[in-house]
């Protein structure tokens, strides 16, 4: 046999040069971005509304009520733009409660309302320190201490809203408590009729025995006997 040593071709000389696809030099797809802040989505509206939300309807208006109030007042005192943002955030509010609990708008307005409110209660300590005054004064003119108690209330019912819309978030979910106590109650309360129907006789027949076979019996295939 002859060995040949001559010059290999083109393609066997770049097959060498090159490394072979190991997992060191594999290609590796870049992972997609994670979220800054992962918070859960706003569950969508969808169908009637469960139990819980419209026991609840009722303390959200009044909880509406008050940040409207302190939403007029802000009006009232010629602060525009605080009154403007929150008349958004309590129109989301109204409009959840007007569609029955909404939950994705409830979510909406918290949130909001959160937000607002930690800006305000922010607003509020940088005043009072730079501020020489007391808050409340009895020396200071009447129109004082009113805006003086706008400024403390708005922070304080944009919060209890913001605590009440999580609230209402944290147990409107499947295996909340809430859910589970009142599953337990609606289980117990069909079981008592049942119970009660075995103790007093047999369900539908006016307390009479009731007997599975009655009459003579037949074999397969066989004359009846008279």
């Amino acid at each position: 046999h002859v060995l040949n040593n001559g010059p290999r071709s083109r393609h066997e000389s770049r097959t060498e040069q090159w490394p072979r696809s190991t997992p060191e030099h594999a290609w590796k797809a870049p992972r997609p971005p994670g979220m800054l802040f992962p918070f859960p989505s706003f569950p969508m509206h969808s169908g009637p509304p469960s139990q819980f939300l419209i026991d609840m309807r009722k303390w959200m208006c009044l909880m509406l009520l008050l940040q409207s109030a302190v939403c007029i007042l802000r009006f009232a005192l010629a602060d525009i733009w605080a009154g403007f943002i929150m008349m958004i955030i309590v129109g989301f509010g109204w409009y959840a409660w007007y569609q029955t609990m909404s939950m994705t708008f409830i979510c909406y307005w918290g949130l909001i309302g959160l937000i607002h409110g930690v800006f305000d209660l922010v607003h509020l300590i940088d005043f009072e320190v730079k501020s020489r005054m007391p808050m409340f004064s009895k020396r200071a003119p009447f129109s004082y201490n009113v805006h003086a108690a706008a400024r403390l209330l708005e922070p304080i019912v944009m919060l209890l809203g913001s605590l009440f819309a999580f609230y209402l978030y944290r147990y409107d979910q499947p295996d909340s408590v809430y859910e589970r106590i009142a599953s337990a109650e609606t289980r117990s309360s069909e079981s008592r009729p049942l119970s009660g129907s075995r103790s007093g006789g047999n369900y539908g027949l006016g307390g009479q025995g009731f007997s599975t076979f009655q009459g003579q019996g037949h074999k397969l295939g066989g004359q009846p006997s008279h």
